[in-house]
């Protein structure tokens, strides 16, 4: 803002620049009367050295003294003219920075008016593009509201429609309810006699499955004893070794009258052999080593009779 012509000019420096001054008027006051008190006692002095040149003459020690304070006054007067020169200059160097300085900071002045113009500027066009943006943004939200609503009232439509439909599909599903319970009888009376059925069928099965499963029998064998599993079948074990599981040795089969031969036979591992007098698959299976002999099993025809076994020596 431009200064007012009736508003008093304030300066950066006026404050201290006022103090200064006012110290410096005060100085030279003590120091006028300080010399006038000097110069008013050099006259009095000088009258009452002419009065008493006798009583000086006399005394010259104190002519000496007079002569030193004569010396100070005019020592005094010199250095208070030179300070009086260097107040004059210092008030000038102030004056020239005083007249420096104020244009400067009236061009900061007039900056800072422009700047604060500028961005208030800024701003305003800011807060107009906003504004747009938003009253674009709630004219959209209106149309998508209305959008809505007539989605909503087609939906309404839809839900009524389905509303008849689920009426209509009770009434018809109450009607095949009512039908279907002269149909649920016949088949109650369907089912008793399908279950009937399927008991019979079921014994049948089992009879079945008995004659087909094969029979399993279990043994214990010692190393270096031959032992009979079932009548006919004789094995002997000459070799187990328990960290590898591992079984050797020999089978006796009757009444083909044939030995069958196993070597480092692993546990687990079925030993696989046919009879030539009914031809079906027989199974001898080690399912535990140790260092006395083995366990496992046999799997025999579901047809082949099993009684106890025995050792062979």
């Amino acid at each position: 803002m431009q200064p007012d012509a009736t508003t008093p000019r304030t300066r950066r420096y006026g404050d201290d620049d006022g103090q200064s001054h006012h110290k410096a008027l005060w100085a030279l006051a003590w120091c006028g009367v300080v010399l006038a008190v000097i110069i008013a006692a050099w006259v009095i002095g000088s009258e009452w050295w002419k009065q008493q040149s006798a009583v000086l003459g006399q005394v010259p020690s104190l002519k000496n003294v007079l002569n030193d304070t004569r010396k100070r006054v005019d020592v005094a007067d010199t250095r208070w003219g030179e300070w009086d020169k260097q107040r004059g200059e210092l008030t000038q160097q102030l004056d020239g920075i005083r007249n420096e300085v104020e244009p400067k900071l009236r061009a900061v002045s007039r900056q800072m008016q422009q700047v604060s113009e500028t961005i208030m500027k800024r701003v305003r066009e800011e807060l107009a593009r906003r504004d747009a943006a938003l009253d674009t943004r709630l004219a959209n939200w209106d149309s998508r509201r209305e959008q809505d609503t007539a989605r909503i009232e087609a939906l309404d439509q839809q839900v009524a429609s389905l509303k008849q439909q689920v009426a209509q599909q009770r009434a018809a599903l109450n009607t095949m309810e009512n039908n279907s319970a002269v149909q649920q009888k016949a088949l109650a009376g369907e089912i008793a006699m399908a279950r009937e059925t399927a008991g019979a069928g079921r014994n049948e099965v089992r009879e079945l499955a008995r004659s087909i499963t094969p029979q399993r029998v279990d043994f214990e064998l010692t190393r270096d004893h031959s032992q009979y599993l079932t009548p006919g079948v004789a094995v002997c074990l000459n070799h187990t070794d328990r960290a590898r599981r591992q079984v050797s040795g020999y089978m006796w089969v009757m009444p083909d009258r044939k030995t069958i031969w196993f070597k480092n036979q692993n546990a687990m591992a079925p030993i696989v052999y046919y009879s030539d007098e009914d031809g079906k698959r027989r199974e001898v299976v080690f399912t535990a080593v140790n260092d006395r002999g083995a366990t496992g099993y046999l799997l025999l025809p579901a047809s082949q009779q099993v009684v106890a076994r025995h050792p062979a020596d």
